[in-house]
């Protein structure tokens, strides 16, 4: 019988996988005692669906239809607004080119002002709006007070006090005098043109570029500063 049985063994079927996950998953479900009627054929699918498979997800190129930014077209009344700021450009091209910090996007930021204040055509060709709104915009921009000095030197020149008058103390005095008052008056109106904005002098970086993109080629609305130069103007 012995001999048999070892005939037995050594002629039994191969194993069954599927059998033996039926048998398995039958039982899972005994065990559970759920009023559920399962069939033991999803359980086993379900199980097979864990095993590695050939048929792998392979991601396929998707084609994102970007926005289309359509250019607005300016105004007549806008470009002779801007054709008064080159030409206000021009009249002080000497100032706007030796200083180490103006640039296009300053003189944008001017320009920004002009438009928020309402400021009619013949505003754009004063001298005085057009210092005031590019002190504000260094005061707004600028980490250093290197522009702001240029632009005060350049209104009302040096300063009294820092020049050598000899022996006319009295005349040194009352010059400084005078520099003084005059420098309080610059102040007082870029105070005055800063409340014409509703003290509203702040302007994202984006707006600023986008309105030096449509200046004109131009010795200063073109000027870049270099990266060093450029570290300096806030950007926030």
């Amino acid at each position: 019988m012995s001999n048999n049985k070892r005939g037995a063994t050594a002629t039994m079927n191969p194993v069954d996988n599927d059998a033996i996950m039926r048998v398995y998953a039958t039982q899972t479900l005994k065990k559970r005692r759920t009023s559920v009627d399962v069939d033991p054929s999803l359980m086993l699918a379900q199980t097979k669906m864990m095993e590695p498979t050939a048929n792998y997800y392979k991601p396929q190129a998707v084609q994102v239809q970007l926005p289309v930014v359509v250019a607005k077209e300016l105004s007549p009344a806008y470009l002779e607004k801007l054709a008064a700021f080159q030409k206000m450009c021009d009249r002080h091209i000497g100032f706007l080119t030796s200083s180490i910090v103006v640039d296009k996007y300053l003189l944008s930021m001017v320009l920004i002002y002009f438009e928020r204040a309402r400021m009619k055509l013949i505003g754009y060709t004063k001298d005085r709006y057009f210092f005031y709104a590019l002190f504000l915009a260094m005061e707004m921009e600028e980490d250093t007070l290197d522009g702001l000095t240029e632009i005060i030197h350049y209104i009302l020149g040096q300063a009294p006090c820092t020049l050598n008058y000899g022996d006319n103390r009295a005349e040194q005095i009352r010059d400084q005098r005078l520099w003084d008052q005059r420098l309080a008056q610059f102040y007082q109106g870029k105070d005055a043109f800063w409340s014409r904005l509703g003290y509203q002098a702040y302007i994202r970086f984006d707006d600023i570029v986008a309105t030096s993109e449509r200046f004109p080629p131009h010795k200063v609305l073109s000027r870049t500063r270099t990266h060093k130069e450029l570290a300096t103007f806030s950007t926030y």
